[in-house]
């Protein structure tokens, strides 16, 4: 094959392998033990960067001051220093009658980006006399400056019926963040008056609910009578309205929202009761959890997690299987969390085990994750049932929890298991999945001191892709943990080269030389420190593997060795780049 297509084949396994391993909440020993710091790339801004734009700033270019402009902004979000030295000169563009509009723009948002709150004034002037989009970039961020002069000009806009729609929700949303008081009696009448437009009046009672704490019932109490289902915009307002009201009017307003026929509604009041006293919504919370909609099943469960007891306990432990993977994984960490109290502890355990022996794969993976937790051992038997289950979640999460669990009884089957993958991979396509199972399981057996799987472990130290990074990774770690201080060195002459082998077609994979060089430093392997001094090099950059290296040589030496320099990257822009 050719040397294009490994190339390419290699940086999309590598792609893929990062993509896929978020969707599973494991992780590796491998990735902790030894604890080694060095990721890193640092972002160097070079004084040739800030003369490069000041240079595009002033040329007589337009689109060179836009795209200037631009990469100041982005230089801002990525906490650059330095960048007020450019405020003169974007104030110029922005100010210029020559400018178009999207350079103007892209000038505002940078003076904004880099906090310029001396240039409110310009701003302001300058978006009065263009569009809604400049009025929407530069009012919503002078209003976080709180620029005093505008809030007249905001509050003659609300109450001028001839304000553009877009105008007025600027309006309403800057004087909320302003905290101007005195906009509240038309705030209220936009509310009330069902012929505004919907989000006019939504964003009305956000607004409104947000000023004050008190004097809004009245209002609250007239939206929420109107329960035709074409009101429902009025019921949310009335929810919204009491958002920092807790008297018990508005008490018990939240709890007619909360039994409310609309889950927009129910969710908005309910997660208000719970922030006003939690005892308010336990008469609903177990309604909740069966509710369709996951807003409102999420207020019942924080409910029952803020006043628990074993039997609520139960009743949340069902949750564990919720088709919404943002609730379950909050269900699996709140019980972590709340296993600590005796009371609740055997309850808590009860449920995952009810969930691990069930038949969803979302139950299994979730009652999997919160028994290793827990450390529950009684869960290790089905977990190794669970090792056969094709979906990946499934398999990956009990391979990682018998690793957590380290029974030692379990070690024969994990062994069967590990191998037959190991058979089959040789034999099939490439599978994300299995690479991670059999890398746990490889894990487990260093955890264990399984002593017998070492020519399974053995099998995966040669280049052989098929078997997966993870799966070759953990084996090489794994007998770095048997050869502590005890080199072989058959295996040395191997790891040195799966060390060395940053060259080939194709390359040998990250995490493998990282872990190969690991274990060298482990078994003390002094026969290969003259080759891994020279992969180092004399000034080692800040990478992983560079910093595997070093700590490898450390091991077996002795010596302190001078922290890897940093590898110095530009802000990777296509434009104005300095050489």
């Amino acid at each position: 094959m050719s040397t294009r297509f490994w190339l390419l084949l290699v940086a999309l396994v590598g792609s893929l392998s990062n993509s896929a391993r978020a969707q599973f909440q494991t992780d590796f020993l491998m990735e902790s033990d030894p604890k080694i710091t060095g990721s890193g790339f640092v972002r160097v801004v070079s004084p040739r960067y800030f003369q490069l734009w000041k240079q595009a700033l002033s040329s007589p270019e337009q689109d060179l001051h836009r795209r200037a402009a631009e990469t100041i902004a982005r230089a801002a979000s990525m906490q650059t220093e330095g960048l007020d030295q450019f405020r003169e000169p974007l104030q110029k563009v922005l100010l210029a009658e020559s400018s178009l509009p999207a350079v103007r723009y892209s000038a505002a948002r940078a003076l904004a980006a880099i906090n310029a709150q001396d240039e409110a004034a310009n701003l302001w002037d300058v978006a009065q006399k263009q569009g809604i989009d400049l009025r929407q970039l530069v009012e919503l961020t002078i209003a976080t400056w709180d620029y005093r002069p505008a809030r007249e000009v905001w509050m003659a806009r609300m109450k001028d019926s001839r304000t553009r729609h877009r105008d007025m929700l600027l309006a309403v949303r800057c004087l909320a963040t302003v905290k101007e008081t005195a906009a509240l009696p038309r705030l209220r009448e936009f509310v009330m008056d069902q012929s505004q437009p919907a989000d006019l009046r939504l964003e009305s009672a956000t607004a409104a609910g947000s000023l004050t704490d008190q004097g809004l019932e009245a209002e609250a109490t007239t939206l929420l009578k109107d329960t035709r289902k074409a009101a429902v915009v009025s019921r949310v307002c009335a929810v919204r309205l009491l958002n920092r009201h807790t008297s018990p009017a508005a008490q018990a307003l939240l709890l007619t929202g909360a039994k409310d026929a609309e889950s927009s509604v129910m969710a908005a009041a309910m997660s208000r009761l719970i922030e006003i006293d939690p005892e308010l919504m336990l008469p609903l919370a177990e309604s909740a959890l069966a509710h369709v909609d996951a807003n409102v099943r999420r207020a019942g469960i924080e409910t029952y997690a803020l006043k628990p007891t074993p039997e609520r306990m139960t009743a949340v432990g069902k949750l564990l299987d919720d088709q919404n993977p943002t609730l379950r994984n909050k269900v699996r960490k709140e019980f972590v969390r709340l296993a600590a109290m005796p009371e609740l502890n055997d309850s808590i355990r009860a449920a995952g085990m009810r969930e691990l022996a069930g038949t969803s794969w979302r139950s299994q993976e979730q009652a999997a994750l919160l028994l290793a937790e827990l450390d529950h051992k009684p869960a290790a038997p089905r977990l190794v049932e669970l090792l056969e289950v094709e979906r990946p979640e499934v398999m990956v999460t009990s391979a990682w929890a018998l690793r957590k669990l380290a029974v030692p009884e379990t070690l024969p089957a994990m062994f069967d298991k590990a191998n037959r993958q190991t058979t089959f991979r040789l034999g099939n396509d490439w599978r994300f999945e299995l690479d991670l199972q059999v890398a746990h399981l490889f894990e487990a057996f260093s955890v264990l001191k399984y002593r017998e799987a070492e020519p399974l472990l053995r099998k995966h130290v040669p280049k052989e892709l098929k078997l997966g990074e993870y799966s070759r990774s953990a084996a090489i770690w794994s007998l770095g943990k048997f050869y502590e201080n005890n080199v072989d060195e058959d295996l040395a002459k191997q790891l040195i080269a799966r060390a060395a082998d940053s060259a080939s077609i194709p390359t040998e994979m990250v995490r493998v030389r990282e872990m190969s060089a690991v274990t060298l430093g482990r078994m003390k392997a002094m026969s290969q420190l003259p080759r891994l001094r020279e992969l180092m090099g004399p000034s080692p950059e800040l990478s992983q593997e560079a910093s595997c290296m070093r700590w490898a040589i450390m091991q077996m030496t002795g010596e302190t060795l001078p922290e890897p320099t940093a590898v110095k990257m530009g802000f990777g822009f296509s434009f104005l780049e300095p050489q």
